[in-house]
């Protein structure tokens, strides 16, 4: 799939769902350091959002708004996230930064 250039094309994130709504204090420039330091992206509902994952957090962003719509920290992971980091930390597929 075509890259949907990372960080700069989500202008914006929605301060009220992710912060507010689900309080995960995560600001807008850290959702956008976990966009562009993921390791694999998952497109879902139909291509209108994008699960950026990350060692250190994710991101999902709405394609059609081009907006952060939430993002948490590696410590609000569930069992399968962590399953998945695990995964992919055992098969090299992190960057180095």
């Amino acid at each position: 799939s075509t890259s949907r250039g990372l960080g700069d094309v989500y202008k914006r994130q929605d301060d009220t769902h992710v912060n507010q709504e689900r309080q995960h204090h995560i600001s807008e420039a850290q959702a956008k350091e976990f966009i562009q330091q993921a390791a694999i992206s998952v497109t879902v509902w139909n291509g209108r959002f994008e699960r950026y994952y990350s060692q250190n957090g994710v991101a999902y962003v709405d394609l059609l708004k081009k907006e952060i719509r939430t993002a948490y920290g590696k410590a609000e992971y569930d069992a399968s996230t962590q399953a998945l980091m695990e995964a992919l930390e055992q098969n090299g597929l992190f960057r180095e930064y």
